[in-house]
């Protein structure tokens, strides 16, 4: 999935054999029939990174999307402060739709 939604120069720099999903949800409960996430634990050109990505089986509009981002990647610098303190890693977040355009 990475292979398809990551720019040509973040792909050169990923780490391919040391990707990892991390056991983690950002999103609200009541989001999660539409969407779901999924963190991924990366080096990027040697460094701590994550990837950060939303999925959906509908095209939502941009506002709700930029939302959902915002919202989740506050959420993902509070779970990374809380679980290693320090400064937080690059997130690259993604929207990976699913399904058809309307």
């Amino acid at each position: 999935m990475l292979e398809v939604c990551l720019p040509d120069k973040i792909k050169q720099q990923l780490d391919y054999d040391n990707i990892k999903i991390e056991p983690t949800v950002f999103l609200e409960d009541k989001l999660r029939e539409e969407v779901w996430d999924i963190l991924f634990s990366v080096k990027l050109d040697g460094l701590a990174a994550y990837v950060y990505m939303l999925c959906t089986l509908k095209r939502l509009p941009t506002k709700v999307t930029d939302q959902l981002i915002m919202r989740s990647i506050v959420h993902y610098k509070n779970w990374y402060l809380d679980l290693y303190g320090g400064k937080v890693p690059t997130i690259m977040p993604f929207i990976f739709c699913l399904g058809e355009d309307d």
